[in-house]
């Protein structure tokens, strides 16, 4: 199933197609290089692809088994051609270098990176229960003590960062 990332018809990057002097692959991996956790470079054969469990305004999130390790990961594939067009490819290295250095049990942790030739991909923690929002959509409206429950655990996650 690891169609999944490599049959979109999103065209690989260009330089040409960049703003940046340096090539948005170069770019991208100079920033990645070797940022997997083991001593071997991580790849989309890898893992196996299980199904989608999320889209965002960047890409998609996949849930994955870890091939070796039979680990459960989910997988955000970023889309490098939107990043590149919108000029937000700082704002996903960012996101990562944060993922990196944050050791924190509010915030997932990063396992690895890597890209494959039009997806930028965060191996990160998979988190079984559905995301805030869903949980506020479903009990909608909520009590104000379990509000308050949040915005303290948001706070406090801010606080951390």
């Amino acid at each position: 199933m690891n169609s999944f990332l490599s049959t979109d018809n999103t065209p690989p990057l260009r330089p040409s197609q960049m703003k940046t002097s340096k090539s948005h692959y170069e770019f991208i991996s100079s920033i990645l290089k070797n940022t997997s956790l083991s001593n071997t470079m991580t790849t989309i054969r890898n893992f196996t692809l299980i199904k989608e469990i999320g889209k965002g305004s960047f890409g998609t999130v996949y849930l994955s088994l870890d091939n070796t390790s039979h680990q459960v990961y989910a997988i955000k594939a970023i889309d490098k051609f939107f990043l590149a067009k919108q000029n937000r490819t700082m704002d996903a290295l960012v996101e990562r270098t944060l993922l990196v250095s944050c050791d924190n049990e509010r915030i997932v942790k990063l396992h690895s990176s890597f890209q494959t030739k039009t997806k930028l991909c965060f191996v990160i923690d998979y988190v079984p229960n559905r995301t805030l929002q869903d949980f506020i959509n479903a009990t909608f409206p909520i009590d104000f003590d379990l509000a308050k429950y949040f915005a303290f655990e948001i706070a406090k996650t801010i606080q951390y960062l």
